[in-house]
């Protein structure tokens, strides 16, 4: 077994052992319809902690056989084919999670992807959701799978593989990673953090409205999966600075650039 290290804990996420299981130890589990997928924003632990726990605790219990986790890459280049790790396995403090490597090579022998460790390496939005995804789920194995930003039929292709992946592992839970802007200033950041959030619960999800935010890529395929028939967007919660809101204002009295993170639940309908 080929395992990779951590490579960005002690940025984002404590390096500490002790710490990370502290801040890693779930939540008891709310009550839902069965999720189809969750959204979780992706940053330093002490940004969005608590979204990231209160969105995961609703998957709490679920017996999923895998664990999809749909994570943006942010390295240069578009159109870039879609990524997935060469190890077997991910090395996070005193814990080893296991990745779902008959899935990989499944994809692999299907679909034009780039198997290996370099951009993964590079990306800290799995990773750092990684340790709180294998709290949740123990023993669950994890594919994560990186995507640039992609148009036509590069778009396609990366639905057929979700698609695939369905036909195969039905039971499967999706995790997609997005911010709901990236760094602007006030009130720039909530007009495209709102548009973000319209585009989730509009009739046609993810792809569409969306001004500024990361991942289009993978809302898109997910959007495109006959399985997701009619299901919406259901927003959980939202955070800026530390701070949860019920509803995302047309401006913060800020003057520094911002982000607006938002977990919401794709359910069963």
């Amino acid at each position: 077994m080929t395992i990779c290290s951590a490579g960005h804990s002690g940025l984002y996420y404590p390096q500490d052992p002790s710490s990370l299981a502290s801040e890693a130890a779930p939540m008891e589990r709310i009550e839902c319809r069965f999720p189809k997928a969750l959204l979780l924003p992706h940053a330093a632990w002490s940004h969005c902690l608590p979204l990231l726990h209160h969105g995961l605790a609703h998957t709490r219990g679920l017996e999923a056989p895998l664990i999809v986790l749909l994570a943006p890459y942010h390295g240069v280049g578009k159109n870039l084919p879609v990524m997935v790790p060469k190890s077997d396995a991910l090395a996070v403090g005193n814990t080893t999670i296991p990745f779902a490597t008959d899935v990989r090579a499944h994809l692999a022998s299907r679909f034009p992807l780039t198997v290996s460790d370099t951009p993964f390496e590079d990306e800290s939005s799995w990773e750092l959701l990684m340790p709180l995804i294998a709290s949740y789920h123990p023993d669950v194995p994890i594919l994560p799978i990186l995507s640039s930003e992609l148009t036509g039929e590069h778009r396609l292709l990366y639905a057929s593989l979700l698609a695939q992946i369905h036909s195969l592992w039905p039971s499967a839970l999706y995790i997609v990673t997005s911010n709901a802007n990236e760094p602007l200033p006030s009130p720039k950041a909530e007009a495209d953090a709102i548009a973000f959030r319209t585009s989730l619960t509009a009739p046609v999800t993810g792809g569409h409205a969306p001004l500024s935010a990361c991942n289009q890529s993978a809302l898109a395929a997910l959007a495109r999966q006959q399985w997701a028939g009619d299901a919406r967007w259901r927003i959980i919660a939202q955070m800026c600075e530390r701070v949860i809101y019920d509803e995302i204002p047309s401006s913060l009295d800020i003057e520094e650039r911002h982000v607006w993170h938002i977990t919401a639940l794709l359910e069963e309908s």
